[in-house]
């Protein structure tokens, strides 16, 4: 087991960069990764290699359509993990159409 002091010297490097089309495979070996471990908490996720690629697509539509990023976070060229998020907009007719704005964090890993 590594003690926290060898963590810190291995990350001392980290970043947190926007998505580029370079990340693409380790984006989606990421996504694929983070459905295993659903799926190891609950028996209704399908596994991570079958969906990764379309559940890829499906957040870049997100982010297209809703004003969205995917950031990765890195330890100098090797990706951690990453997070995707977008603005999300509810009908709530209680509220004024501003508040009823709201970023929504989809994916940390």
């Amino acid at each position: 087991m590594r003690t926290s002091k060898e963590f810190y010297i291995k990350l001392k490097n980290v970043s947190i960069e926007f998505y580029a089309e370079s990340d693409k495979d380790e984006l989606i070996a990421l996504i694929s990764d983070l459905q295993e471990v659903e799926r190891a908490i609950t028996d209704t996720c399908r596994p991570g290699p079958e969906i990764s690629e379309a559940y890829f697509k499906n957040i870049q539509e997100k982010i297209e359509n809703k004003q969205g990023a995917i950031f990765i976070v890195k330890n100098e060229d090797t990706i951690l993990g990453f997070i995707s998020c977008w603005i999300e907009e509810d009908d709530n007719i209680t509220e004024t159409k501003e508040s009823n704005k709201y970023g929504y964090i989809s994916d940390i890993y």
